[in-house]
């Protein structure tokens, strides 16, 4: 079976999508594993990046709802990474309500194809809702990726009591950690960073991605110019590795329902 990581965050704008897309380049190129990307939100910024923003003409994650649909035509991409892409239509936007019952037949699609694969990868709308309980269905190990500022601790500990206590299909989740990117080191970034490491001791990835105008570029898999970015970034995804399988599961939920 292969191994499903997903790339979550109720908030936008934490570099969720450049990560997801850049782990999945990195699988492929570097470990020359077998990929399926899978995009699940409607703004399918992944699937622009994967594509290189030519069209997208084979199976799209909304389809994936149709409980009559016969079978999923996989995209290829220029890169090797297998693809279930997104779309902007309304047919797409209104997946995000649906209701918890009909998650069963994009799960039952998908469950057959995970044996086809050495990594899939999920990238997550920037949102708490059906498609990341369908993740959540799916899921081996979660990462989070997070920028220093805000409310960010009250707001990882929305998004953990919600994988912890939403209505489950099933009860396989286990998160891996944290990503901090765009880190700046502040004043105000390293009291953020402290409060965060004793809020959820254990679960934040040593490996930062500082903030790199060329990650930029990285966001479309083309960083042989912007090697220092390269260098954390590959640094962040063996680090990812190197922790599945892992125990973080119930000791980093449980830290978090307890604070």
């Amino acid at each position: 079976m292969g191994t499903v990581i997903t790339f979550a965050n109720q908030q936008g704008g934490v570099g969720k999508t450049t990560l997801a897309t850049q782990f999945a380049y990195f699988l492929r190129l570097e470990r020359q594993a077998k990929v399926l990307f899978l995009d699940l939100d409607c703004q399918s910024c992944a699937t622009d990046t994967l594509l290189r923003d030519e069209p997208l003409n084979k199976t799209a994650f909304h389809e994936l709802f149709d409980p009559h649909l016969d079978k999923i035509q996989i995209q290829e991409t220029t890169l090797g990474i297998d693809l279930i892409g997104s779309q902007c239509c309304p047919e797409a936007a209104d997946t995000q309500a649906t209701p918890l019952a009909q998650l069963q037949y994009p799960i039952r699609h998908l469950k057959p194809l995970i044996g086809n694969y050495d990594y899939i990868v999920i990238d997550c709308p920037p949102s708490i809702g059906p498609h990341l309980t369908l993740a959540r269905s799916l899921t081996d190990y979660l990462v989070v990726p997070v920028r220093l500022s805000g409310h960010l601790v009250k707001s990882l500990q929305t998004l953990y009591v919600f994988l912890e206590t939403t209505p489950e299909i099933t009860t396989k989740i286990c998160p891996v950690g944290i990503a901090i990117n765009e880190y700046q080191d502040t004043a105000t970034q390293r009291s953020l960073l402290t409060t965060l490491e004793e809020t959820f001791p254990e679960a934040i990835f040593r490996q930062k991605i500082r903030y790199h105008s060329t990650i930029d570029l990285a966001s479309r898999g083309e960083i042989d110019n912007g090697k220092a970015a390269e260098k954390e970034l590959y640094a962040l995804f063996r680090e990812i590795l190197r922790k599945l399988p892992s125990s973080l599961c119930e000791s980093f939920v449980g830290s978090v329902l307890n604070k």
